[in-house]
């Protein structure tokens, strides 16, 4: 991430409320994507929601990191 980027997501990540319903938002797809994963049985499908599943989970540092590029 720039430090453009950083500084117009500032609003979102310094939003307590706002925060909290990304991070739950962000919780219930990983769940649903793991049970996805438990029932898939192609190798190529299993990857791309492993990749979706790390796309989610870098959400949830999106403060950290965003903090970490305006200090």
């Amino acid at each position: 991430m720039d430090k453009e980027t950083a500084i117009a997501i500032l609003p979102l990540v310094n939003n307590l409320e706002s925060m909290e319903y990304l991070n739950f938002y962000i919780n219930k797809r990983i769940e649903l994507l793991h049970r996805n994963i438990e029932s898939e049985s192609n190798e190529r499908t299993i990857t791309q929601i492993q990749g979706k599943i790390l796309e989610l989970r870098k959400l949830q540092t999106l403060k950290d990191d965003v903090q970490r590029i305006l200090k």
